[in-house]
């Protein structure tokens, strides 16, 4: 729900549009395009103002300086990190937390406190190390002629 919009916070996209190269583009584009958001969602870019829910700009100080995060369990935000990844030594490969959201039967052991794997920090509302108040519901929904579920968004 939290994806598909069925619950809302204080963070939220605008109806503006932004600059892709010559091309006007809205939130929902972004929204849909993981691999973008890497290259747009920056403090310099004016998709990171035009789109903060997408961006996870919200929970940035208004300076956009860095500064120590609260520990998750005080945070006001309980999200993964879009672009962040951790080891997973069976695999021996990075992987995001899309994809340990898709396998909840590793969740308990990669996000151990000493997994080694850092799952637990980057990927702390799949861990459970924090919680907020809004959900993804399980429902389908078609997109382009595919059955597809919020974890795809």
């Amino acid at each position: 729900e939290e994806t598909c919009k069925a619950c809302t916070d204080v963070c939220e996209d605008t109806t503006g549009r932004f600059h892709v190269g010559n091309v006007l583009r809205d939130c929902l584009w972004l929204s849909l395009r993981p691999h973008m958001q890497e290259r747009h969602c920056k403090p310099d870019q004016e998709a990171f103002l035009t789109c903060p829910e997408t961006c996870n700009a919200c929970d940035l100080p208004p300076s956009f300086t860095p500064v120590p995060s609260p520990s998750p369990l005080e945070a006001t935000f309980c999200d993964d990190d879009k672009f962040g990844s951790f080891y997973v030594h069976d695999l021996d490969k990075l992987e995001k937390c899309v994809w340990l959201a898709a396998r909840p039967d590793r969740i308990d052991s990669l996000c151990a406190e000493n997994s080694g794997s850092d799952a637990r920090n980057i990927c702390p509302e799949t861990c459970g190390v924090c919680k907020d108040e809004c959900t993804d519901s399980s429902n389908k929904f078609t997109i382009e002629g595919k059955i597809r579920d919020c974890l795809w968004l």
